[in-house]
């Protein structure tokens, strides 16, 4: 439960720290449209973009890697298994040092659809244990 929570927070102050750089960047492409012009205004721009995407990748990454490594540990405490590490639809090279991989959507999804199955197989079996339980109790 701690996990998660923990999981939420990081998650919540990366994609607010993203939402702050996107303004900052609007802000300053706006600044660039109004000041420059000509060839000068049109580097700007492009440098601009350019900056901004290249910030979103590396927030996206650390989201990425926030929720693979969130998924996997709960993954490892409920005993399911994980996507295999060498199949390439579920994970791709990740950096450009050698043997850095990352998870890729389709493995964050099946590793997310393998832990609500389990989960939901353990709320089952809990529940059809209580639900006996509290009729008996409630004869009583």
């Amino acid at each position: 439960m701690f996990a998660a929570i923990q999981y939420r927070w990081r998650l919540r102050g990366l994609f607010r720290a993203l939402d702050k750089n996107r303004r900052e960047y609007k802000k300053r492409i706006a600044e660039a449209e109004k000041t420059k012009k000509g060839r000068e205004r049109r580097d700007e721009l492009e440098l601009l973009n350019h900056l901004e995407y290249s910030d979103y990748t590396l927030f996206k990454d650390d989201i990425d890697h926030l929720t693979a490594t969130y998924l996997t540990r709960m993954a490892r405490r409920l005993l399911v298994p994980i996507p295999d590490y060498n199949d390439e639809q579920l994970w791709e090279p990740y950096d450009d040092r050698v043997g850095f991989r990352k998870m890729t959507e389709k493995g964050i999804a099946e590793i997310r659809s393998t832990i609500r199955g389990e989960e939901k197989e353990r709320r089952e079996a809990y529940l059809s244990f209580m639900i006996p339980l509290t009729g008996l109790v409630g004869v009583v």
